[in-house]
């Protein structure tokens, strides 16, 4: 029987300030938004069995005078498994 436990995280995320040169561009950005993960690990092991981290942020990049409305969601899953 395993016995495992499951870890809970939640976080925000924002954007430095400054820019980046992207393909000869200068680009800025004001991006805000969120994350949660959840973790399960084996007790005995320490091995992680699976996790899910969902994250969500919104803003705006600024590109040759163009303000630029972004939204970007991600979802990361692992599953672990003993390989032999």
């Amino acid at each position: 029987m395993k016995i495992y436990f499951t870890i809970e995280s939640e976080g925000e995320l924002a954007s430095e300030k400054g820019q980046v040169d992207v393909m000869g561009a200068l680009v800025s950005g004001n991006l805000q938004g969120n994350q949660q993960g959840e973790y399960q690990v084996d007790t005995q092991t320490g091995m992680m069995l699976k996790n899910k981290v969902t994250a969500k942020v919104e803003g705006s990049l600024q590109m040759a005078g163009k303000d630029i409305p972004v939204t970007i969601k991600t979802t990361v899953t692992m599953k672990g498994k003993k390989l032999n």
